[in-house]
């Protein structure tokens, strides 16, 4: 509930955010694909890049706020923590959502997923460090 308070409060400020299910997370290799994905499922004919392209609008200014539905009833959690933790290292934008070590100007987009301690716990070294 917290996620998505700090979500409507960031689109009401006139800046952008999606809610993106543990079926899109499961499914997309990357942040850009999740978003593509999220946003095909508002408007199926929105064009291949769409992911890309909402990006391109978003800065460290006005970064785009993602909430990750709760992934920790999901059956799959430690292995979608381990790919949301991924997209930051492997993010084709080169954009950062929790990790310190890329500068804060490149950050296009925050990410919020909520993770029970025993999910953080089954992820791996790599996963757990981000």
């Amino acid at each position: 509930m917290a996620c998505h308070k700090q979500l409507s409060k960031h689109v009401a400020a006139g800046r952008y955010g999606l809610v993106l299910t543990h079926a899109v997370v499961s499914s997309s290799p990357t942040i850009e694909h999740a978003i593509e994905a999220t946003l095909n499922q508002l408007n199926p004919a929105l064009a291949s890049s769409a992911g890309s392209d909402a990006l391109a609008f978003c800065s460290h200014e006005r970064p785009m706020f993602l909430v990750v539905e709760d992934i920790n009833k999901s059956g799959q959690a430690a292995a979608l923590a381990e790919k949301v933790a991924s997209w930051d290292v492997s993010s084709t934008t080169t954009v950062s959502a929790v990790s310190s070590t890329h500068p804060a100007s490149r950050q296009r987009w925050k990410l919020l997923c909520p993770i029970w301690p025993q999910v953080v716990a089954s992820t791996n070294d790599v996963s757990r460090k981000i």
